[in-house]
């Protein structure tokens, strides 16, 4: 047999701390991320003999390589993470065979969301490719994201951009544009309104004054006698 200089018994059970990530947004109890650099776990092992991590996302599944910090930390880089949500589980297992894992579920949302559609609420009248309205207009803009929510509505116009909370949004006089944001921060490709609705300038109008008439020319002889106006026939 082999000859034994020191027989070590463990009873304590590995132990795993998992620092905690900022900057995330939580959305349906999930933390979800535009991008991340790196996570912190501390192991807390008598005789370590190997830890592991690995990332499961929809059927794919994949190892990352723990690199050792101080003490008993280590640091693990997320940079590479799909899009989705990933569940990463720290694996940590000592010379006696005791093992314990821990798993830090989180969410990577890399893509653009897109604006769908801006539909006109007003009716208007389309004259030389302007879009006339009595006042300005509201619009609905339909846009999503594959992943996480939208955030955030911006009117791009002549005077700047204008952020709004709610799809439902008033437009001023002039051109106008449109983008927005998700709950981590992708912004859309910009959208030309007059792209959106098909029309050659896409300006926008507001006529709310009253007209005047200016004059009325009669065109026909006529004979002013005390104050009435005689026509032979209908002016």
């Amino acid at each position: 047999g082999k000859d034994v200089d020191r027989i070590v018994v463990s009873k304590n059970v590995p132990s795993i701390s998992i620092e905690s990530l900022s900057g995330g947004v939580k959305i349906n109890d999930i933390d979800w991320y535009k991008s991340l650099d790196s996570v912190k776990y501390s192991v807390n092992c008598d005789n370590l003999l190997s830890t592991e991590v690995k990332v499961k996302n929809g059927s794919s599944e994949i190892e990352l390589e723990p690199v050792k910090g101080t003490g008993e930390s280590y640091f693990v880089s997320l940079k590479n993470l799909k899009d989705g949500i990933n569940t990463i589980t720290f694996k940590v297992k000592d010379k006696s065979g005791l093992e314990t894992s821990k798993n830090l579920v989180i969410g990577v949302d890399n893509s653009k969301p897109v604006v769908n559609s801006v539909k006109v609420e007003d009716s208007y009248k389309d004259i030389l490719g302007f879009l006339w309205f009595k006042e300005e207009p509201t619009v609905t803009i339909d846009a999503s994201d594959s992943l996480t929510d939208i955030k955030e509505y911006i009117v791009i116009g002549s005077d700047g951009e204008r952020i709004e909370n709610n799809n439902k949004v008033k437009l001023s006089a002039g051109d106008h544009a449109i983008k927005v944001v998700d709950s981590v921060g992708n912004v859309s490709d910009v959208v030309e309104l007059k792209d959106m609705w098909n029309s050659k300038f896409g300006t926008i109008g507001i006529d709310n004054s009253k007209p005047v008439v200016n004059s009325v020319k009669v065109e026909d002889s006529y004979k002013d006698i005390l104050g009435f106006l005689w026509f032979k026939e209908e002016p």
